[in-house]
């Protein structure tokens, strides 16, 4: 129900490339960019969801498996930010 618009999935530079402080700054910000089109396309989702008039049992259902989508889709970008936040500390310690 949820994955009615499909975000790309990331498409991550491989390590080797991500030598900047500019080319993590743009893999952060394009995980980020991806996770907020996630969060408004869910709550644009939830609200006509919630607006319907259907009996509530099937719309306790229907928010249910919008959930569990919406985790779903958000789970490869959060997983990339924890990647990236590795990599900066990394950076970071061992001074680029």
């Amino acid at each position: 129900m949820f994955l009615t618009a499909v975000t790309p999935q990331p498409m991550p530079l491989p390590e080797r490339f991500l030598s900047t402080a500019f080319d993590l700054q743009c893999e952060v910000q394009g995980a980020l960019r991806a996770l907020a089109d996630v969060e408004r396309r869910y709550e644009a989702a939830r609200e006509r969801l919630e607006q319907r008039s259907i009996p509530m049992a099937a719309k306790h259902a229907a928010l249910a498996e919008l959930e569990a989508g919406y985790q779903q889709e958000r789970r490869p970008y959060l997983h990339r930010l924890d990647q990236l936040q590795q990599r900066i500390r990394r950076v970071a310690l061992s001074g680029l």
